[in-house]
């Protein structure tokens, strides 16, 4: 069973949010935007980026700058993903496919969105700080995702691992 939902923590899953998507909207061509001083609620600090790449017209599209993953300065196991949602025409037609399918990515978590699924197959994290700095590329791996849990937590398109 779930726990009741905090409503100040919503909010602040909520602004991770938003800032994926301020992130995105100064320039939607940028993979690796800067985060403004107000974008990402303090103490967290931006360490990787999300691509994923859309499908409509897959011969196309590179992939783009979906969301980011941050981590609380002080509390160092404490992170946020934060996947920005639908933003321009291409994306709308990734969407319009709506119909549900079963997650692959995560083994029993349900099923999502045709689209959704499709997009976030194509997750790569690129970290500000690994070693090869901006090349450190990696997939995620399905059996280090779990259905969240009391102590893994998902809100609106933030998850909290």
């Amino acid at each position: 069973m779930g726990r009741p939902l905090d409503k100040k923590e919503a909010v602040l899953y909520g602004q991770f949010v938003n800032a994926a998507y301020k992130m995105f909207e100064r320039n939607p061509k940028m993979p690796f935007p800067e985060p403004q001083s107000c974008d990402i609620p303090a103490p967290y600090e931006l360490v990787a980026w999300l691509h994923m790449s859309d499908f409509f017209f897959w011969w196309r599209e590179k992939p783009k700058f979906y969301g980011f993953i941050a981590r609380h300065r002080e509390q160092k196991r404490n992170f946020v993903l934060a996947i920005r949602g639908t933003k321009g025409w291409v994306e709308w037609l990734d969407d319009f496919m709506a119909r549900l399918v079963p997650f692959r990515q995560v083994p029993n978590a349900g099923r999502v969105e045709n689209g959704f699924e499709k997009i976030y197959g194509t997750l790569k994290v690129v970290n500000r700080y690994g070693p090869a700095g901006r090349e450190a590329v990696a997939k995620p791996r399905s059996h280090l995702y779990r259905r969240p849990s009391k102590s893994r937590k998902l809100s609106a398109s933030s998850w909290r691992i």
